[in-house]
């Protein structure tokens, strides 16, 4: 019977002994689990600090809010649009304006959280470029403007519509 205690007491191990010799001791980490540092099991967090303090604020979507992502998208549209009829043949000409088009249609995605403000989006003439996007000779474009429209005809949504939304914009 001592044996069989001896082995089962021989046969638990101690954390220290688990934990793999590349990581750092509980002891060198301080009460918040970094280390001096600012390292946690030998992950660097500085990058994503860069990254939190990169993040845009969260703020509610307004009327002053929408205007102002709608003329950007406006903007974008039109300098599209020319560079497409200007470098018909020449797609690294317009390229650059194709990125920033895709860009301003995911901001126009936060919309999709304030359906109160879709009467709004009507009534500054948004609807006819958007759908107009649609044609649009790049595909990818295309498609962003049906998931864009998915995403605002969600049925989801549209029901829960009892507070402001909080979403991510650029300021």
């Amino acid at each position: 019977m001592e044996v069989a205690n001896v082995r089962n007491h021989a046969s638990k191990r101690k954390f220290g002994d688990i934990v793999s010799p590349s990581l750092p001791s509980l002891a060198a980490t301080s009460s918040n689990g970094f280390d001096d540092n600012n390292n946690i099991n030998d992950i660097d967090l500085s990058l994503l600090e860069v990254v939190e303090k990169s993040q845009n604020f969260i703020k509610v979507l307004d009327l002053k809010a929408l205007k102002k992502l709608v003329l950007a998208f406006e903007a974008h549209l039109k300098d599209n649009i020319e560079a497409r009829l200007q470098y018909p043949n020449q797609p690294d000409r317009f390229t650059d304006s194709e990125i920033e088009l895709h860009e301003e249609l995911q901001k126009l995605k936060v919309f999709t959280g304030a359906p109160e403000l879709y009467l709004d989006l009507v009534n500054l003439n948004a609807a006819p470029s958007i759908v107009d996007l649609l044609n649009h000779d790049n595909t990818d474009t295309a498609i962003d403007i049906v998931q864009l429209l998915q995403d605002l005809t969600n049925e989801d949504v549209l029901e829960d519509n009892d507070e402001p939304a909080r979403v991510l914009v650029d300021s």
